[in-house]
């Protein structure tokens, strides 16, 4: 910081500079002086700058993976999560079909070896039909809920696509055929997802947890994403007997809630599947809604089948909850020289860590403005966080309506000026009328023209009596040397 403000100091030129270094040495910036501007403002913290791979380091340590196994433990003990039925997770993905579409284009589709030309031909891409976000929870016994997909348009719920008949009439078909039963399609000008399209993605959950299992406690895995914790959509999970378990800190890529296989083949399936379509698609019309619908149930077919999805929570040791599937050589790489002869036994860490992962679970820590996930497994529907939560949403709610009233302020104000310019040139407007005004204006008029008269009738020139021209001292041109000319003239 000392560096960034000696620069900006030389920037505003060299007497800004010499005036610094006078008033604080030669050292413009000393570090004292941010210390004294720090302890002005006891709100700042102070925190310690590190790089992303020691902080990588820490969140991949044995003590952190063993925490975090022992509250998944507790949690599961607590709730009587005994079966796969009862543990879930949740994602999202987006599936680009302009960028599958292209990639399909380049290659030639015939029916036949001795045709050169091709049966079918890319299709242009209808309005709303170039991407889509998909969202899908998954549960450890293979089965997965209904699917929530966000596409581009305007905002609001998108049950139904206008497709054009034949005959060249127009009908509207219903989505949910396309995708599954139960699944829900929306609208937004980005096809990505806010805040309301989770809440809505939450009460979806919710409605669907609420007719299996209703009284049994069932556990999910989430993230420290700011956008999941917010008070309205765990209220209604909790409300649906699920208790949402947030991991640490996710810079470890070790530690995660389920492996990325399912989701990833649910990104790579649409290749496939685009180029068994278009065949489907006539020649002439656009890519629609119904067809980017049929992608995406395609796609969650095969991605999100039983077997990728049981294996995903297995291998990352999920569910079953088992620590030594965790490969702890990957923990002691690239820590130090010392880590690599360490011995670590995660089990013993588990059972020796285990009371201080208990008590961090339902206390919540803040740091930012936001739960803070550093290091601890926090149970996010928990009444301790979403107290904090609350608190936070009412603190960020407070500042929101006092930027309101400061913008209003700044608006009044801007307006008030441009009222009281227009004001100030409608009176000048009106004194420029007053007879007594124009009266003076004329006459000055009058006295400028003749004045310009007179100076009209003078010669540029007017001669002077004894007046003398003096003009000004031309250079003399240095002459050559003697003894440059005699050399000349040999």
């Amino acid at each position: 910081m000392a560096t960034i403000f000696r620069d900006y100091v030389a920037d505003m030129g060299a007497e800004r500079e010499a005036q610094a270094k006078a008033y604080f040495g030669d050292d413009v910036v000393p570090g004292t002086w941010f210390a004294a501007l720090l302890r002005l403002q006891p709100a700042l913290r102070r925190v310690k700058a590190a790089g992303l791979d020691r902080a990588c380091a820490r969140a991949a340590t044995p003590e952190a993976f063993a925490k975090y196994f022992a509250a998944l433990s507790a949690v599961t003990r607590q709730y009587d999560i005994e079966s796969a039925s009862q543990f879930y997770n949740t994602d999202d993905s987006m599936i680009k079909v302009a960028d599958v579409l292209r990639g399909c284009g380049r290659h030639a589709y015939t029916t036949s070896p001795t045709r050169r030309r091709a049966d079918f031909v890319t299709p242009v891409m209808h309005s709303g039909a170039d991407a889509a976000s998909l969202v899908a929870c998954i549960c450890a016994d293979g089965t997965r809920l209904p699917l929530f997909s966000v596409v581009r348009g305007s905002g609001g719920r998108l049950p139904f696509v206008q497709e054009t008949r034949p005959n060249g009439t127009t009908t509207k078909v219903p989505l949910g055929p396309f995708v599954g039963e139960g699944a829900e399609d929306h609208r937004r000008k980005n096809p990505g997802f806010d805040g309301d399209l989770w809440i809505e993605y939450t009460r979806l959950l919710a409605k669907h947890l609420g007719s299996t299992q209703p009284t049994k406690w069932r556990l999910m895995l989430i993230d420290g994403c700011k956008v999941h914790l917010s008070a309205k959509r765990l209220g209604l999970l909790k409300a649906a007997n699920m208790v949402v378990l947030m991991l640490p800190s996710l810079l470890s890529h070790l530690l995660q809630q389920c492996d990325d296989e399912p989701f990833l083949k649910v990104k790579a399936h649409p290749y496939r599947s685009a180029r068994a379509l278009l065949p489907t698609v006539p020649a002439g019309t656009h890519s629609t809604i119904k067809h980017l619908m049929l992608v995406i149930a395609e796609a969650g077919l095969h991605g999100l089948s039983t077997v990728h999805v049981i294996n995903g929570f297995k291998n990352t040791g999920a569910w079953p909850v088992d620590a030594s599937q965790v490969e702890v050589a990957k923990l002691l790489t690239g820590m130090a020289a010392g880590y690599a002869t360490r011995r670590v036994d995660l089990y013993r860490l588990m059972v020796r860590l285990g009371p201080e992962a208990r008590r961090e679970i339902d206390k919540p820590v803040l740091s930012f403005g936001s739960i803070s996930n550093r290091g601890r497994a926090v149970v996010a529907t928990s009444h301790g966080v979403l107290a904090a939560i609350h608190e936070l949403e009412a603190a960020k709610e407070v500042a929101f309506k006092a930027k309101e009233v400061r913008q209003a302020q700044a608006a009044h104000a801007r307006e008030v000026r441009a009222t009281q310019l227009a004001m100030d040139e409608r009176d000048a407007d009106q004194r420029r009328q007053i007879p007594g005004f124009c009266r003076r204006k004329d006459a000055w008029r009058s006295a400028a023209e003749r004045q310009r008269d007179r100076l009209r009738r003078t010669n540029e020139y007017t001669p002077v009596a004894r007046a003398v021209l003096v003009g000004e001292p031309r250079p003399k041109r240095a002459g050559r040397l003697k003894s440059d000319r005699s050399t000349l003239g040999e």
